[in-house]
């Protein structure tokens, strides 16, 4: 979405994006069931969302109907700080599996002291694995979306 208006683009990039990530599957489940997004953008979209919720009454008088939780056609959408500027994630998680490496999947660590806390001690534990899909065509992400 280089050098594209938000206000302008960003609902028909999300509806081509959520179709792509769709085509060729079937049913409800083939397309995807979450979208995670960094915070500048959820904000834009939530801008974008208030705009189509306000309703104007006679005498200029404005209704803001508000959001709570955003969703794009039904599906759940929400920011994290992990996720990268500018960027939005579509994501099946029918496909989406963490795999884990049976020797070190949660090995406990040695018993440490607490600093300021005589007599207690504490353990780390420790996990390896990864997270992978099994059909690359079913997620998608949008980049470089500005205002």
């Amino acid at each position: 979405m280089s050098g594209e208006a938000a206000s302008v683009y960003l609902t028909k990039r999300m509806r081509t994006m959520f179709n792509d990530c769709g085509a060729g599957g079937e049913g409800i489940s083939r397309f995807p069931d979450i979208i995670i997004c960094a915070q500048d953008t959820y904000e834009l979209y939530d801008e974008e969302c208030l705009e189509i919720g306000r309703i104007l009454m006679g005498d200029k008088k404005m209704a803001d109907l508000g959001f709570g939780d955003l969703a794009y056609k039904g599906r759940p959408m929400t920011w994290s700080p992990s996720c990268k500027d500018e960027s939005m994630y579509f994501l099946n998680t029918a496909f989406l599996k963490w795999m884990v490496d049976p020797i070190e999947n949660f090995t406990l660590g040695s018993w440490l002291p607490i600093i300021d806390q005589p007599r207690d001690v504490v353990a780390h534990t420790m996990t390896v694995g990864n997270l992978v899909t099994s059909n690359c065509k079913r997620q998608g992400v949008i980049f470089n979306i500005a205002e």
